[in-house]
Protein backbone atom coordinates (compact mmCIF):
# COMPACT_ATOMS: atom_id res chain seq x y z
CA UNK A 1 0.00 0.00 0.00
CA UNK A 2 3.14 2.27 0.92
CA UNK A 3 4.76 1.55 -2.33
CA UNK A 4 1.64 2.21 -4.59
CA UNK A 5 1.47 5.89 -2.21
CA UNK A 6 4.74 6.36 -3.45
CA UNK A 7 4.50 5.43 -7.40
CA UNK A 8 1.35 7.98 -7.22
CA UNK A 9 3.66 10.70 -5.53
CA UNK A 10 5.89 9.90 -7.82
CA UNK A 11 3.73 10.51 -11.21
CA UNK A 12 1.99 13.27 -9.61
CA UNK A 13 5.50 15.46 -8.83
CA UNK A 14 6.19 13.84 -12.92
CA UNK A 15 3.03 15.77 -14.18
CA UNK A 16 3.90 18.95 -11.83
CA UNK A 17 7.25 18.79 -13.83
CA UNK A 18 5.45 18.46 -16.98
CA UNK A 19 2.90 21.12 -16.73
CA UNK A 20 5.34 23.61 -15.44
CA UNK A 21 7.51 22.78 -18.65
CA UNK A 22 4.74 23.21 -21.07
CA UNK A 23 3.63 26.26 -19.18
CA UNK A 24 7.41 27.83 -19.75
CA UNK A 25 7.29 26.66 -23.05
CA UNK A 26 3.50 28.10 -23.95
CA UNK A 27 4.79 31.08 -22.62
CA UNK A 28 7.97 31.39 -24.81
CA UNK A 29 6.06 30.38 -27.77
CA UNK A 30 3.55 33.24 -27.12
CA UNK A 31 6.26 35.82 -26.61
CA UNK A 32 8.10 34.61 -29.83
CA UNK A 33 4.02 34.74 -31.80
CA UNK A 34 3.92 38.43 -30.40
CA UNK A 35 7.15 39.54 -31.47
CA UNK A 36 6.45 38.43 -35.25
CA UNK A 37 2.73 38.58 -35.57
CA UNK A 38 0.96 41.97 -34.76
CA UNK A 39 -3.00 42.83 -34.87
CA UNK A 40 -4.32 43.57 -38.07
CA UNK A 41 -5.76 46.61 -38.64
CA UNK A 42 -9.14 47.75 -38.42
CA UNK A 43 -9.32 47.83 -41.87
CA UNK A 44 -7.46 47.57 -45.36
CA UNK A 45 -8.35 51.55 -46.01
CA UNK A 46 -5.29 53.85 -47.06
CA UNK A 47 -5.44 57.50 -47.88
CA UNK A 48 -5.40 56.20 -52.21
CA UNK A 49 -8.00 53.80 -51.51
CA UNK A 50 -10.79 54.66 -49.15
CA UNK A 51 -13.32 52.37 -48.67
CA UNK A 52 -16.35 53.75 -50.27
CA UNK A 53 -19.73 52.24 -50.71
CA UNK A 54 -19.18 51.96 -54.27
CA UNK A 55 -16.09 49.90 -53.85
CA UNK A 56 -17.89 47.93 -51.44
CA UNK A 57 -20.88 47.17 -53.58
CA UNK A 58 -17.99 46.21 -56.45
CA UNK A 59 -16.49 43.29 -53.98
CA UNK A 60 -20.43 41.93 -53.29
CA UNK A 61 -20.96 41.87 -56.62
CA UNK A 62 -17.22 40.41 -57.90
CA UNK A 63 -17.35 37.85 -55.13
CA UNK A 64 -20.84 36.10 -56.15
CA UNK A 65 -20.21 36.72 -59.52
CA UNK A 66 -20.18 33.02 -61.31
CA UNK A 67 -18.93 34.33 -64.68
CA UNK A 68 -15.39 34.32 -63.53
CA UNK A 69 -14.71 30.14 -64.10
CA UNK A 70 -14.10 28.42 -66.60
CA UNK A 71 -17.55 27.19 -66.81
CA UNK A 72 -19.77 30.08 -65.53
CA UNK A 73 -21.22 28.10 -62.46
CA UNK A 74 -19.33 29.18 -59.80
CA UNK A 75 -18.38 31.82 -57.76
CA UNK A 76 -16.12 32.85 -54.81
CA UNK A 77 -18.90 32.71 -53.10
CA UNK A 78 -19.55 28.86 -53.57
CA UNK A 79 -16.08 27.87 -51.79
CA UNK A 80 -15.83 31.00 -49.59
CA UNK A 81 -20.02 31.01 -48.38
CA UNK A 82 -20.17 33.59 -45.52
CA UNK A 83 -23.01 31.84 -43.87
CA UNK A 84 -20.00 29.05 -43.13
CA UNK A 85 -17.56 31.83 -42.00
CA UNK A 86 -16.07 32.30 -45.44
CA UNK A 87 -15.28 28.15 -45.83
CA UNK A 88 -17.53 25.46 -47.75
CA UNK A 89 -17.70 23.02 -44.93
CA UNK A 90 -16.40 20.40 -46.45
CA UNK A 91 -13.16 18.43 -45.97
CA UNK A 92 -12.12 18.60 -49.73
CA UNK A 93 -13.65 21.22 -51.71
CA UNK A 94 -15.85 21.04 -55.47
CA UNK A 95 -13.97 23.08 -58.00
CA UNK A 96 -14.92 23.78 -61.61
CA UNK A 97 -16.57 20.83 -63.29
CA UNK A 98 -17.36 19.30 -60.30
CA UNK A 99 -13.71 17.93 -59.68
CA UNK A 100 -12.43 17.42 -56.19
CA UNK A 101 -9.93 19.73 -54.40
CA UNK A 102 -6.87 18.13 -52.89
CA UNK A 103 -7.47 20.35 -49.57
CA UNK A 104 -10.49 22.06 -47.88
CA UNK A 105 -11.25 25.81 -48.75
CA UNK A 106 -9.85 27.56 -45.88
CA UNK A 107 -11.77 30.68 -44.71
CA UNK A 108 -11.30 34.07 -46.14
CA UNK A 109 -12.01 36.37 -42.93
CA UNK A 110 -9.45 39.05 -42.18
CA UNK A 111 -7.53 37.17 -45.45
CA UNK A 112 -7.09 41.00 -46.93
CA UNK A 113 -3.15 40.89 -46.02
CA UNK A 114 -2.56 37.79 -47.59
CA UNK A 115 -0.58 37.79 -51.24
CA UNK A 116 -1.21 34.05 -51.87
CA UNK A 117 -4.48 31.76 -52.97
CA UNK A 118 -4.42 28.94 -50.66
CA UNK A 119 -3.35 26.27 -53.30
CA UNK A 120 -0.77 29.09 -54.91
CA UNK A 121 -2.07 28.50 -58.69
CA UNK A 122 -4.95 31.23 -58.48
Amino acid sequence: MAKSHLIAAGVAAAFAVASAAAAADDASLQKQASEIFKPLPPDMATPESPITSPRVELGRMLFFDPRFTIDANMSCATCHQPALYGTDGLPRSIGVRQRPHPRNAPTILNSALSITHWRGDR
